[in-house]
């Protein structure tokens, strides 16, 4: 148990000044009841709450691995769904991904560790019935669609 918190403080150092004033703010309320330990508690204990949140929040914005952007359009949702499928199966494993979808355009984002090639990912989008726009990885692009 001990461990188990040592580890949480070390690793959330911005929470610890906070979540020790909490607890000095219950020994000061519980040995001098008033309005000025209760609200030095409650402002603890928010500031505590939403650094945690904050914290949380921080693994969506951070990139685990590679980060993949891959824009497409599709002829149905059927179609797209299963294109978005059979990809991420090629990803595997995938940290997260997000998908944005705006009527049959759609953009995957993917962050993977692994590398995948991307004459692959445009012939699986070729099968599937989904036509890519463009193949972002890390910020660069490394393909885009040119019309012949």
């Amino acid at each position: 148990m001990l461990n188990t918190a040592k580890d949480f403080m070390w690793n959330h150092k911005a929470l610890t000044l906070p979540f020790v004033s909490s607890g000095l703010c219950i020994i000061w309320l519980i040995m001098e009841p008033g309005p000025e330990p209760t609200v030095a508690l409650l402002v603890s204990v928010l500031t505590f709450w939403s650094l945690f949140f904050q914290e949380r929040d921080t693994w969506y914005t951070k990139t685990q691995g590679k980060l993949w952007v891959i824009v497409g359009r599709s002829g149905n949702q059927k179609d797209q769904d299963n294109y978005i499928k059979q990809t991420l199966l090629k990803f595997e494993p995938v940290a997260k991904y997000k998908i944005d979808s705006d009527s049959d355009f759609f953009t995957l984002t993917i962050d993977s560790y692994s590398s995948v090639k991307t004459e692959c990912l445009i012939t699986q989008a070729r099968t599937l019935g989904s036509k890519l726009n463009s193949i972002t990885k890390n910020g660069n692009c490394i393909w885009e669609y040119e019309e012949p």
